[in-house]
């Protein structure tokens, strides 16, 4: 089924992106959420078995990855919709809500100036995951330089005292490149902002 209403699209690339339905169950800052699959559709439901063999048939992984970026959302190889901002670390996507907008998007928040306490925020919950991922890919959103360099080099030297190395993309670069690690079997998350700012506790566009 066709999605509307998240802007134009960027196809991606790579064997993440043939990966068959396996359910839309997210879990994040805001709550369960239940997002639209193919399987929603009427499509009938195939088990976990059969899945696993379907994928090795194509030769894809059980990892999850992003298949198209939309202005304001994102499409996975799962075919799951996801109208907000973007975590994906083990096979698992959460909903990510920045706590400090104002970091990431300062010509929305010209009056404010957060601290350094404020933007490293959103990134402490990777003091809580064991194992902690190599490598961090973060998508800024539709350019990196929408995020000030000073704050980059802040969160990059935070990750990298937790062992965890940083790369800064704009989004669909970032998800390119998150999808290629995953293949090749590297320990990488991601975190993706949508191409245009949105709030993910209500997916509104932000102004």
């Amino acid at each position: 089924m066709e999605r509307r209403g998240f802007g134009e699209r960027a196809p991606l690339g790579g064997g993440l992106g043939r990966r068959k339905p396996s359910g839309g169950n997210w879990r994040g800052r805001v709550g369960v959420i239940r997002t639209r699959t193919d399987s929603d559709a009427g499509h009938s439901r195939t088990s976990s078995t059969e899945r696993d063999r379907a994928a090795a048939e194509e030769g894809t992984t059980g990892e999850l990855g992003v298949r198209t970026v939309h202005r304001r959302a994102f499409t996975l190889s799962n075919h799951s919709v996801v109208p907000a901002n973007l975590m994906l670390f083990a096979g698992q996507g959460l909903l990510w809500h920045p706590s400090c907008l104002a970091a990431f998007y300062p010509h929305l928040h010209p009056n404010d100036e957060p601290n350094q306490t404020d933007f490293l925020r959103p990134f402490k919950l990777f003091e809580l995951l064991a194992p902690r991922p190599e490598m961090l890919i973060f998508g800024a959103g539709h350019s990196i330089l929408t995020i000030p360099p000073p704050t980059i080099a802040s969160i990059k030297r935070y990750l990298n005292a937790l062992g965890i190395q940083l790369d800064v993309l704009d989004t669909r670069n970032a998800c390119a490149n998150y999808n290629l690690l995953v293949e090749e079997g590297r320990s990488v998350a991601g975190l993706f902002l949508t191409l245009d700012p949105i709030d993910s506790r209500t997916a509104k566009p932000l102004s």
